[in-house]
């Protein structure tokens, strides 16, 4: 890759790994990798697996388009066996699963029109671990999964093996979720946890329920709120939980590029200062030397300095901010009294 066309955080990322290549699989991957991965779409192997043929065309394309040289399509649907399924292809297709949808959570309080109609069509699943054995492919380092239900399912076809070499585990979590026998946050907790991961972040999404169809009708005609007000509470609909492989495990191996590419995909999800610690750590194990150190470090600080908001991310605004918030509140204690320190509390 010519440098000079390298943004800073890809020259981060090519200083960090020093030379080791970083494998990223993206499971369900109608519009190719997310934004927050898009990063690492120049600086790893990337493998897609998108059973619609024609979603995966797309991507395929757009790789040419784009000139991204390592990038495997496999039009694959996935799961813990390999045979014959039904997938439940939705209205929408980013709601298409091999789980049923209709839980009662989806019938009170989600979008019909999202599933309905919903088509069910014969489908041959594979493991991963099978495909990328075909594919010459012994480990993974990173794994996202968007496949509405059947992301634990998924992830017991990658085998022993190829489990304990990731490091880090992007899944939807659905609370409670819209498909039948959809396994709860409990049940990924729980999996995860047993498969020596950490649970680093959830990434929420929530709405308002909605009245006959109206998704605007309790914020803006009841309430007469801005639809972001603070005052009305959304409810948590589903989350993307962040994993990573315990640290400790990961210093156990003594691999010196593990620890690289853990380093890489802490700070892709904006884990800088977990990546920090994790290079001392490296360096009080004796896995990195004084030099490796210091390098990896002003990379992952030259990362963030390159991705950080200059103007919303200014001590100065914080100060603003919070001048004007007091301010706020002063005048509303005066206006309203104790009621609004009741309400404020």
């Amino acid at each position: 890759m010519n440098e000079l066309r390298m943004s800073k955080p890809e020259q981060a990322i090519q200083t960090i790994l020093s030379g080791t290549d970083l494998i990223v699989v993206d499971v369900g991957a109608a519009y190719g990798l997310p934004w927050h991965l898009r990063v690492l779409e120049r600086m790893a192997t990337v493998c897609y697996f998108e059973p619609d043929e024609k979603a995966a065309e797309v991507i395929r394309k757009d790789a040419r388009a784009r000139g991204l040289k390592k990038v495997n399509v496999f039009p694959v649907a996935l799961a813990s066996t390999e045979g014959e399924r039904t997938l439940y292809v939705t209205n929408a297709p980013t709601g298409t699963s091999l789980l049923k949808p209709g839980s009662a959570f989806a019938i009170e309080f989600g979008n019909p029109d999202y599933f309905h109609p919903i088509r069910e069509v014969p489908i041959r699943t594979r493991r991963m671990r099978d495909v990328l054995a075909e594919e010459g492919l012994a480990r993974v380092d990173a794994i996202k999964l968007d496949v509405q239900g059947a992301e634990l399912e998924v992830l017991t076809g990658l085998g022993q093996g190829l489990a304990d070499e990731t490091l880090a585990v992007e899944l939807e979590i659905g609370f409670p979720g819209a498909y039948l026998e959809q396994p709860g946050f409990g049940e990924v907790g729980n999996f995860m946890s047993a498969a020596n991961f950490d649970l680093f972040d959830l990434r929420l999404a929530s709405h308002h329920r909605h009245h006959k169809g109206d998704w605007d009708y309790y914020w803006r005609t009841v309430f007469q709120v801005p639809r972001e007000s603070k005052t009305l509470t959304k409810r948590i609909t589903e989350a993307d939980g962040i994993f990573f492989r315990r640290v400790n495990l990961v210093l156990a191996r003594r691999d010196e590029n593990v620890v690289r590419r853990q380093i890489v995909l802490m700070c892709t999800y904006g884990f800088f200062v977990e990546a920090l610690n994790l290079i001392d750590r490296a360096g009080d194990a004796g896995i990195f030397d004084v030099a490796r150190s210091q390098a990896c470090r002003q990379a992952v600080m030259d990362w963030h300095a390159a991705v950080r908001d200059v103007v919303a991310d200014s001590p100065l605004l914080e100060k603003i901010v919070n001048f004007v918030r007091s301010i706020s509140q002063r005048l509303q204690g005066r206006l309203l009294g104790r009621r609004f320190y009741r309400w404020n509390s």
